[in-house]
């Protein structure tokens, strides 16, 4: 089959973290013998031949990225519409030209739009896959709750990638919607790449320093932690405009031995990272499941997560690492300090979840999907 896949972001080069995992996905959807042709707006940066057929469309937001465009905002509305217009038009042209048998939209809007107006125009039938700030950003929002319901009622199928928000998609949509994860594939680590130390726990953060995220609760607890102990380093990589901030409170808490802030990794470092460490904490205070803890997973990594979204569900039920509530320092230096404690027996069920959430079932339960529909 020939599938487009609909996307408000893909990566430049193997190592742009924005929509990661759309790539992979990509590529295993190739790798089952099918034709992937992926339609995103064109943005800013080098692009590098990742071995896809990539159309780049233009729209009057210029080259930056979705994301930055506050489509409720009078400025950005013009925006809107030339996203809206030229997304659709290219979409069209592009199901003619390379003969498409389905769509796969990624985010119901604005991907999920193009997919329905071209759909309405063709009969090219599509998917849409719900990620999460499609629906809990713009589905509390009456007019583009609106829109999403439309998108969804005229979708083939309604994925999501996390359990709570597929039951928010059902809610929105009054139609079962399916669990579809999303993961990438890491490198293995470099020869070479320092192992574990086994007289220090080393934990490890890996996103983005905005409030959202919680690198900051997560140098609070250590400064709660290192009054009990000091058998152990945390090492927090990332960027963002909280930068300043969590370097002075590392310093004002004297935490400069323990706590260390670096740059966004690569895929290749982060995956060298992995092999150090003994658990990633994810301290954020909104989620699904994030990309970084399936990548900690698929290297065998314990997870020291926060109850929200699908993660604290998960880590309880598979028993691969420790949960605390959101925003509750004292709640993550227990958990860190419980983990220090007992490192072992956490990797046991790993592989199961990691097989659960892995970005090749995502791609095998979609195709099923379009077998089904073919074969009716």
């Amino acid at each position: 089959m020939n599938i487009c896949l609909i996307t408000p972001a893909f990566p430049l080069d193997e190592e742009d973290y924005r929509a990661a995992f759309s790539l992979d996905f990509a590529r295993v959807i190739e790798k089952r013998g099918h034709k992937i042709i992926v339609h995103t707006p064109d943005r800013e940066g080098e692009k590098v031949d990742l071995g896809l057929d990539i159309i780049w469309f233009r729209w009057s937001g210029g080259r930056k990225a979705i994301a930055r465009t506050r489509f409720w905002h009078p400025r950005d509305v013009y925006d809107l519409l030339s996203l809206i217009k030229n997304g659709t038009a290219s979409l069209l042209r592009l199901i003619e030209r390379e003969k498409i048998d389905a769509c796969l939209a990624l985010w119901a809007i604005p991907c999920g739009v193009f997919a329905y107006r071209a759909f309405k125009k063709t009969g090219v039938p599509y998917s849409v896959w719900a990620l999460g700030s499609d629906i809990w950003t713009y589905g509390n929002v009456p007019i583009f709750r609106k829109i999403i319901f439309t998108v969804f009622k005229h979708a083939m199928r309604c994925y999501a990638d996390g359990f709570g928000l597929a039951k928010k998609v059902e809610r929105i949509a009054q139609r079962n919607c399916t669990f579809l994860p999303t993961s990438r594939k890491l490198p293995p680590p470099q020869d070479g790449a320092p192992n574990k130390d086994e007289n220090q726990t080393r934990f490890l953060f890996v996103g983005r320093f905005d409030r959202v995220k919680g690198a900051e609760s997560l140098i609070e607890a250590s400064a709660a932690l290192k009054e009990k102990r000091d058998d152990f380093t945390v090492e927090i990589r990332g960027e963002g405009p909280l930068e300043r901030r969590l370097r002075k409170r590392i310093d004002a808490l004297g935490l400069s031995n323990a706590v260390h802030l670096s740059g966004r990794l690569s895929r290749q470092a982060f995956s060298n990272e992995l092999k150090q460490a003994d658990a990633l904490v994810i301290p954020s205070s909104m989620e699904s499941i994030p990309v970084v803890m399936t990548d900690a997973l698929q290297k065998g990594v314990p997870v020291i997560v926060s109850n929200v979204g699908d993660m604290g569900y998960l880590v309880r039920t598979f028993g691969v690492g420790q949960v605390f509530e959101p925003g509750d320092v004292g709640g993550l230096a227990d958990s860190m300090n419980q983990f220090i404690g007992s490192k072992t027996g956490f990797e046991k069920r790993i592989p199961e979840l990691v097989e659960e959430i892995s970005i090749e079932r995502a791609a095998d339960i979609y195709l099923r999907s379009l077998k089904k529909k073919h074969d009716e």
